[in-house]
């Protein structure tokens, strides 16, 4: 296989392709401003040959001089190596290079190839482009981005992108096999179900045209007794299933979104002639008429075409409504909460007297206010930063005052964990039984593994007179955060930076460095959340293990 056909990219509009048997290499460079020239090899494939079967089997390579682009010659029907073996990409052309992380693949557009003599190589000036969808990747809207997008490598450090597309509607370059970095998951498609939500989906849009039909209709109804006038209640009707069309139209839009077959011209012809439904009726009306339209019949026919929009609000609002009505709205999780706290009440009425009090003894004689003493205490921060090291050793100096709830997961023991003390170490079929029987408060799926709080755990502690305290995650945070019946004390623990996180994760030794990459990335994710959506009362910075566990005493003794 030739270079050329390796590239496979999209060539720019002045590629030349020669159309005779006599073609030759010599008669396909093109002339350009004078320059240092270097020896290369250049593949080169003959347009009047690509038909036979010689053409197809073999490439005809052949040595010439060539030029760099500022230089005198260039071949532009060819893909030219450099003196180093590598392909020179185009002006135009689409190339990826090595993203941010390993294995990550950034996406570029060729905007200028110079060469330098020294190095007897080739430098490409590129506009990064932005992911802007499923294997979609745009050039960036604003000036200030175009400017930090703009960067110069060496063409050694990239390959030309097979097949690379521009996608006019979307205003992007289709560009297929761009990596990312992440392992890729062997997920098992469970077909019946797959079937099942496509139904459902189908049955969802069958309901809405024919919500939006019938409340066309009705429109039409109240439109002829209201303005008692046929051409105005005509063009409301047509107004009405061009709204209905409409419709139609942009829930077929929605089904090319992640269409894996080639959309035909047709089809966008079809999804793009929606944008003139709200004028068909009061075109028609003028085509017939011949005649000027009036007031009514041009708020007539955008009433009409509005209508389907009805069922649609009716659907957002009516929930909203219900909500609203409700005092104290529950969800599953709400419940098995408020239950949860209920049963400590019960099985602890010395300890509902001491809230009553707003006191209530420690180990050492201290005391600790009501709030922080019988509120479920919840900790959370990025793996690494050393939660569980303080939950340790809160629980080794208060023994009888605090209790863990031992979480549930599906992911691997490390070799200091104890089953039944750090987790409750189950397998995934396990798991998702004891989620299906509705037995946690809480749940996450993180780095691959479900994590999970019990029922069973806080009434566990609740029967030995302990505060409970919870050792989750950012998505179990969340959870909790959403229920109106759960009052805890949230307490965050970040590190110092993200660079001491990762050395930590490094110097722990449980994982490879793939897997420290990905806690990196979630890690990001749970610190912005931390910062920007005000789920946590306290937050503790573990700069210093002892330090962090003084902050973690006063916080909940309230000292």
């Amino acid at each position: 296989m030739g270079v050329a056909a390796f590239t496979g990219a999209v060539s720019p509009p002045w590629v030349h392709m020669s159309a005779g048997p006599s073609c030759s290499v010599a008669a396909c460079v093109r002339t350009c401003k004078p320059a240092r020239r270097v020896r290369a090899r250049v593949v080169h494939v003959c347009k009047a040959e690509a038909g036979s079967d010689a053409a197809r089997s073999s490439d005809s390579v052949g040595e010439t001089e060539i030029a760099s682009p500022a230089g005198e010659m260039r071949n532009p029907s060819t893909r030219e190596i450099d003196a180093r073996g590598f392909v020179v990409p185009k002006v135009g052309d689409i190339v990826l290079y090595g993203g941010k992380w390993p294995g990550e693949d950034a996406v570029g557009l060729v905007e200028k190839v110079q060469y330098l003599p020294e190095r007897t190589s080739y430098i490409v000036d590129l506009m990064e482009l932005r992911n802007v969808g499923s294997q979609l990747f745009a050039v960036p809207s604003n000036s200030n981005a175009k400017k930090l997008a703009r960067k110069w490598k060496d063409a050694g450090a990239m390959r030309v992108a097979r097949g690379a597309s521009f996608v006019a509607s979307q205003q992007a370059y289709r560009v297929e096999g761009v990596r990312d970095g992440f392992p890729k998951a062997n997920v098992k498609v469970d077909d019946a179900m797959r079937k099942q939500y496509l139904e459902e989906y189908e049955a969802l849009k069958r309901e809405l045209f024919g919500n939006a039909a019938v409340t066309g209709a009705a429109g039409t109804v109240v439109a002829a007794f209201g303005t008692h006038d046929v051409a105005s209640t005509v063009i409301f009707a047509m107004g009405a299933l061009c709204g209905v069309a409409y419709l139609m139209l942009l829930s077929r839009k929605v089904d090319q979104v992640q269409s894996s077959t080639p959309i035909s011209m047709l089809d966008r012809a079809m999804v793009l002639s929606r944008f003139a439904m709200p004028v068909v009726p009061l075109l028609t009306v003028y085509v017939v008429q011949g005649s000027t339209i009036t007031q009514t019949e041009v708020v007539c026919g955008s009433l009409g075409f509005l209508a389907y929009k009805v069922p649609i609000w009716q659907g957002v609002f009516k929930p909203m409504a219900e909500e609203i009505g409700k005092s104290k709205p529950q969800s599953a999780v709400g419940m098995g909460m408020k239950q949860a706290l209920n049963f400590a009440n019960r099985a602890s009425p010395s300890a509902s007297d001491a809230v009553s009090q707003g006191k209530h003894g420690t180990a050492d004689g201290g005391s600790i206010e009501s709030e922080a003493a019988f509120r479920p205490v919840i900790i959370s921060g990025p793996s690494g930063v050393g939660k569980t090291t303080l939950l340790r050793m809160l629980m080794e100096k208060y023994p009888e005052k605090y209790g863990n709830c031992v979480s549930h997961t599906t992911r691997k023991r490390r070799p200091e964990e104890v089953n039944g003390v750090d987790y409750n170490f189950v397998s995934e079929d396990e798991f998702l039984e004891l989620l299906r029987q509705g037995a946690f408060v809480e749940h996450a799926y993180v780095h691959g593994n479900y994590y999970g709080t019990s029922l069973t755990s806080i009434q566990e502690l609740a029967r030995k007179q302990r505060v409970c305290i919870l050792c989750i995650d950012i998505q179990g945070v969340e959870t909790l955060r959403s229920v109106e019946t759960f009052d805890g004390l949230f307490v965050w623990v970040g590190p110092p930076s993200l660079d001491v996180l990762e050395q930590r994760l490094h110097e722990r030794g449980t994982e490879d460095e793939l897997a420290v990459r990905l806690r990196m990335n979630e890690a990001v994710r749970e610190m912005s959340a931390a910062a920007t959506k005000g789920y946590f009362d306290r937050t503790i910075i573990n700069d210093d293990l002892d330090k962090a566990f003084s902050e973690l005493e006063a916080i909940l003794t309230n000292k």
